[in-house]
């Protein structure tokens, strides 16, 4: 008994390091695009990555166009911390609802700043309608 409590303390101790560098935010956000409001971004790290969670809900009233063409959102989100910004890839929604995306930035190549735990200081979030539509960029 007294070697598997002393294993499991030592292997406690080994992970521990590597645990410490682990965080994550939570932020409400109010942005609003096409109808679509987005209110809340989650943040976590996994070394250099950081795993960006935006949830958002969108309109029934936003999808009952009668052309099947207009009901298609395209979507585009930048988060600013204090020395970087990060900017989601394209996603698209064609139905009404309670959403959230993911996306995955890595870090490593800007000097894994992931790690540090910086603080979110804003999201903006631009947007356009219809599949082919062009997001507009960020000013």
């Amino acid at each position: 008994m007294r070697t598997r409590t002393a294993c499991a303390l030592a292997l406690g101790l080994t992970l521990l390091p590597a645990a410490a560098h682990a965080w994550s935010q939570k932020m409400l956000i109010s942005a609003a695009v096409h109808r679509h409001e987005f209110d809340q971004v989650e943040l976590t790290n996994q070394g250099c990555s950081l795993t960006v969670v935006l949830r958002f809900d969108a309109p029934e009233s936003a999808y009952d166009a009668k052309e099947a063409a207009r009901n298609y959102y395209r979507f585009r989100a930048r988060l600013d911390f204090p020395d970087y910004d990060v900017e989601t890839v394209i996603f698209s929604n064609d139905r009404p609802g309670r959403r959230n995306i993911r996306y995955v930035h890595d870090t490593s190549g800007q000097g894994c700043w992931a790690k540090q735990s910086p603080k979110l200081g804003g999201v903006r979030v631009e947007g356009c309608r219809r599949k082919n539509c062009k997001v507009p960029e960020f000013d």
